[in-house]
């Protein structure tokens, strides 16, 4: 099941994303994973407003961001915005898409 979250860009920063920007700073992770959810309408994994404006330019995350296995509707967009690493899932699923 993958869910669609409709927001707008204040409620989003204010209630959901405020949470994963502390833990960016200050624990400076190597490593975070994009979700399955869509956020208005764009997949997280594909979401370059996301993984390159917010995630890496105004938080300043350098490392690797990773779907979480089989996560991935479409690869090439996700590279295109930001994911690093696609996590396969059995079955070429995601080739068959």
């Amino acid at each position: 099941m993958v869910v669609n979250e409709v927001v707008d860009e204040r409620t989003l920063r204010e209630t959901y994303l405020t949470a994963f920007e502390i833990a960016v700073k200050k624990a400076q992770p190597w490593t975070v994973m994009n979700s399955y959810n869509r956020i208005n309408g764009v997949y997280a994994s594909e979401n370059e407003w996301l993984q390159q404006k917010v995630l890496r330019k105004e938080w300043g995350f350098e490392g690797l961001i990773v779907t979480d296995v089989g996560a991935s509707v479409d690869r090439i967009p996700g590279l295109k915005a930001g994911t690093d690493l696609e996590m396969p899932c059995s079955g070429d699923l995601n080739t068959n898409r």
